[in-house]
């Protein structure tokens, strides 16, 4: 497993994000019943705007079940590799970080006061980096 490899789950819990909020603001605009005030007559002609933009939203919803897909895969992934992690703390460190997305410095809190946002930080990379040195 690499940095990269983990880190991808950021990625792609940030593009599903993305996704929801662009769903949201679809949607918004398609339900939305006020009518824009702009000082002039209405001219009748009416629109269906659920019309105009079900397509993107159901194609922004195809690509959330695909990114959740994806999400799942790579966490169950990441969950057997950190398994394999003989030490509590770092096995810890991993699954808090990577897995359910805590920053550096909560995962820090949570090992207590003397504990420092680097040192959690670093002890994950020595452990990625003397994996990659010592393949098994």
């Amino acid at each position: 497993m690499t940095l990269d490899e983990l880190n991808v789950l950021f990625h792609l819990r940030e593009e599903l994000e993305e996704l929801h909020e662009l769903r949201n603001a679809l949607l918004e605009k398609a339900t939305s019943t006020t009518a824009p005030m702009t000082g002039m007559p209405h001219t009748g002609n009416a629109t269906d705007k659920v019309a105009q933009f079900a397509a993107e939203i159901a194609d922004i919803d195809g690509r959330i079940e695909e990114e959740q897909a994806e999400i799942e895969e790579k966490e169950k992934r990441i969950a057997a590799w950190a398994a394999t992690i003989r030490s509590i703390k770092v096995r810890l460190a991993f699954r808090l970080r990577f897995l359910q997305g805590f920053a550096w410095k909560e995962v820090a809190d949570i090992f207590g006061n003397y504990t420092s946002e680097a040192a959690v930080k670093q002890m994950c990379y020595n452990y990625l980096k003397r994996i990659e040195s010592n393949p098994k």
